[in-house]
């Protein structure tokens, strides 16, 4: 009996390690990559799943989209569009003329744009000198930074379908879920000057930003309301409709990171007598479009590549010889030394995110595999492989100088433009290449979608209008705008931009904190 028992128990644990090995070799699911993310053993796990498909089926892992979750471990959808085609290409046009262009078509080569690197000459500044080894940054404790809040603010996201700054949040019968073209017969139906007529407190705080900046400038006509309303009208009467994932995500990244957040309410005077009042929602919003339609030198790296056709080629990746992608050694070096070293937020651009492409990097923090075991190394050693690496995806790519290579798992958080404040975050799976004296090189993307480049405005950068050239003398806010200031605003009005000096203080009112071109304190 006890050998029967025995040979029983024997058969069973065999069947049960059976079953575990056919288990554990399964392929793991990119339905996995789905599940709550929230500790750095999430973090770990989600990227062995990854490269437990990566070993199976390079080209399954290599076509799988960046996931987005919120801080609190939950997935976001991606926004859905009728037509991917023509949402890259729209959004292709869109970011070209108002990022790379700086809104100037045809669009020049701007010299201003200097690449982060070379913007940065000091990398990681150490007792040596520079230094931009992977294990410099281990030595200072650079594999894990974030950015403190104080350093930049949040802003809604300013859509051209709701009318950006013509839409007026504090309307509770404002048709908000509408489509652009009800939206814009109501405002039409119920104009500002209807409103003005009782001269109520109450009704006029229920203006658009836009409505109170065309009535500070005794502007009857509302120009500026006007001018935002035929942005939509023009793409509605090109494309029969007008985008929900059109924002002035741009104008928020410069804006949260070079003006004080403003933070309480400001009155001012019309030239009738008619009290206006901004709220700190008011003003970020003006201050998010003055920086979305004014010019500003940049410091920017990496290529956006418009309607260039990209093919998997016999390399087995995406490549394109005319438009070489931003490798990944330029990505990690640039993160490090800006978010890490610099405790500056970058602006991203996220492609794989449908309705908004530019977010703020606030943090960052990676870990590190082996790029040939595809197993997470807790140790920088233990990821490190020299070159050539046997059965290398990316061999025939691979930087000549690289003498070794490193498995990264880099995770993201960033923040968008929304009225929580909540930040998110993704993971990219890369590798470095490392050449003889332990210098990043550049690397390959595990994921054929990543980041095509990083830009943030330069240090030197002002949103200035040409109205603010009409500008005389200085204004406090105690008295209606003079004339310069109101033929300035006006002039500008008609491109649908508010006047950068009254921006400029108004933002410096509500904060309480001199900006360098207000016109207080001049």
């Amino acid at each position: 009996m006890k050998n029967i028992f025995t040979n029983s128990m024997f058969w069973f644990l065999q069947i049960g390690v059976i079953l575990f090995s056919a288990i554990s070799c399964t392929t793991p699911s990119p339905k996995e990559l789905e599940t709550k993310w929230l500790t750095p053993a999430d973090s770990l796990k989600r990227t062995n799943i990854f490269l437990g498909i990566y070993e199976e089926n390079p080209i399954k892992a290599y076509l799988l989209k960046p996931q987005i979750f919120t801080t609190k471990g939950n997935l976001i959808s991606p926004l859905k569009v009728d037509s991917i085609e023509n949402y890259y290409e729209t959004n292709d046009q869109w970011r070209f003329e108002k990022i790379i262009c700086g809104g100037e078509i045809p669009c020049p080569v701007p010299p201003e744009q200097i690449p982060l690197e070379q913007s940065t000459p000091n990398l990681i500044a150490t007792s040596k000198g520079t230094a931009i080894a992977l294990k410099d940054f281990q030595k200072q404790n650079l594999e894990e930074s974030h950015i403190a809040k104080s350093k930049y603010w949040v802003d809604s996201a300013r859509s051209l379908d709701k009318g950006t700054l013509a839409f007026r949040p504090q309307d509770k019968s404002w048709p908000l879920d509408a489509k652009w073209e009800e939206q814009h017969t109501y405002s039409l139906n119920n104009p500002a000057q209807k409103i003005l007529i009782n001269n109520s407190k109450s009704e006029i705080s229920k203006l658009s930003p836009a409505e109170k900046i065309d009535l500070l400038m005794g502007d009857s006509d509302f120009t500026l309301t006007s001018a935002l309303w035929q942005e939509g009208q023009s793409y509605l009467n090109d494309t029969k409709s007008v985008p929900d994932w059109i924002n002035l995500d741009f104008g928020w990244a410069s804006a949260a990171i070079k003006l004080p957040e403003p933070i309480k309410d400001v009155t001012l005077e019309s030239p009738k007598g008619i009290m206006v009042t901004f709220t700190p929602q008011d003003i970020k919003g003006l201050s998010v479009l003055l920086w979305s339609k004014t010019q500003y030198p940049r410091n920017f790296v990496g290529n956006r590549c418009i309607a260039e056709s990209m093919d998997l080629t016999g390399s087995k990746r995406l490549v394109n010889q005319k438009c070489p992608e931003f490798d990944p050694g330029t990505f990690h070096k640039t993160i490090v030394a800006k978010v890490g070293v610099g405790k500056t937020p970058v602006v991203i651009d996220s492609t794989f995110e449908p309705d908004k492409w530019n977010a703020l990097v606030v943090g960052y923090e990676y870990s590190y595999f082996n790029p040939r075991t595809k197993e997470s190394s807790e140790t920088l050693e233990g990821a490190t492989e020299p070159t050539p690496l046997s059965y290398d995806f990316f061999n025939k790519l691979r930087n000549p100088k690289a003498k070794s290579v490193v498995g990264i798992s880099m995770t993201l958080y960033y923040a968008k433009p929304n009225n929580s404040g909540e930040t998110y975050k993704t993971q990219y799976i890369y590798d470095l290449e490392i050449d003889a004296s332990g210098v990043i090189l550049d690397g390959e993307w595990y994921t054929r979608v990543h980041p095509d480049f990083i830009w943030l405005p330069a240090k030197e950068a002002k949103a200035q209008t040409w109205g603010d050239r009409f500008v005389r003398g200085e204004w406090n806010g105690k008295e209606a705008l003079p004339w310069s200031w109101r033929k300035g605003g006006q002039y500008d009005a008609r491109s649908g931009i508010p006047l950068g000096r009254l921006v400029y203080t108004l933002v410096e009112l509500s904060s309480g904190t001199s900006t360098e071109n207000s016109a207080i304190g001049k």
